[in-house]
């Protein structure tokens, strides 16, 4: 999917719902840290 859709999405059916009184959304814009490791060596 892209912005398009998830906009459509959003503003189409997601705030359409009864109960549904606002949204928030964050989006990556790219990779900070690429490692899921810790560093446990020391222990």
């Amino acid at each position: 999917p892209d912005m398009e859709y998830y906009q459509d999405f959003l503003l189409g059916r997601l705030t359409r719902i009864e109960g549904v009184t606002g949204v928030q959304s964050s989006f990556i814009m790219r990779k900070v840290i690429d490692k899921t490791a810790l560093p446990l060596g020391h222990l």
